[in-house]
């Protein structure tokens, strides 16, 4: 019965109606509701959000960590650091002892567990569209959590992150991108496969430059494309080695 109900309010037709009036949050109550996540101690932090530890989705885990480390070093300008659902703080770690660390999350439990891991980082609880900041930033990054992100909201993101950031600011964003028809149409609210195209336009739209755009996993340019039409792991709908990483800078 409940397959059924999720089917119902979270599928390819009635989605564009939830997205038209503003409402496609919604689903997240019944669906992927971090908020309400609870930490598991028998598992590692980096499977409590989600991720295993086999050897094809750490490889591709490993190196988002290696590209992060690489762009902060080559395009920051400044050392402060704003990771978007930040969970446990397993990208946190990545920076030098000189970046000023911050990180927020919806969920409290991941939080507590982040601060054991990053102690200096300062954490905040709440959505990133509402939460308030102290200061500017000069590198903001998130790894797979734009799929949560409703495609109604999509722009008020890129703007907030071009608020937030300092002149010339850096934003690196690791996310699943489409690889099929039905992603572009939007066919799970509760995990959203963006367009690089429709990626690369919220972000020029709202004021960046596109430094580069590419599969996370092996590189490939993914810039101005609609879908992938490559897929790893064809038989998960969910895969790490499916994503991409965009880079854009502050005009």
């Amino acid at each position: 019965m409940k397959r059924l109900f999720l089917f119902l309010i979270n599928n390819r037709c009635i989605n564009q109606f939830w997205i038209l009036i503003g409402k496609d949050n919604f689903v997240k109550k019944y669906q992927s509701n971090w908020a309400k996540l609870k930490y598991d101690e028998s598992k590692s932090t980096q499977e409590n959000v989600g991720f295993s530890h086999n050897k094809e989705t750490q490889e591709a885990i490993d190196s988002v960590h290696k590209q992060l480390q690489a762009s902060y070093l080559e395009h920051s300008n400044g050392n402060q650091v704003l990771d978007i659902g930040c969970g446990t703080g397993l990208y946190l770690v990545d920076f030098p002892d000189s970046a000023v660390l911050t990180g927020t999350d919806l969920s409290q439990e991941l939080l507590k567990k982040a601060k054991n891991v990053v102690p200096k980082a300062k954490l905040l609880e709440g959505d990133f569209l509402s939460l308030n900041f102290d200061s500017n930033f000069d590198f903001i990054f998130s790894i797979s959590v734009i799929e949560y992100v409703p495609p109604s909201k999509l722009n008020r993101l890129s703007q907030k992150v071009k608020l937030m950031l300092n002149a010339e600011g850096i934003v690196f964003i690791q996310y699943p991108h489409a690889t099929t028809n039905e992603h572009l149409y939007y066919s799970d609210l509760s995990y959203v496969h963006y367009s690089p195209r429709k990626m690369e336009k919220a972000f020029v739209n709202s004021g960046f430059d596109i430094v580069s755009h590419v599969h996370s996993f092996d590189g490939r340019t993914l810039s101005g494309i609609k879908k992938d039409d490559k897929t790893y792991d064809p038989e998960k709908e969910k895969s790490f080695r499916n994503g991409a990483i965009l880079i854009a800078r502050k005009k």
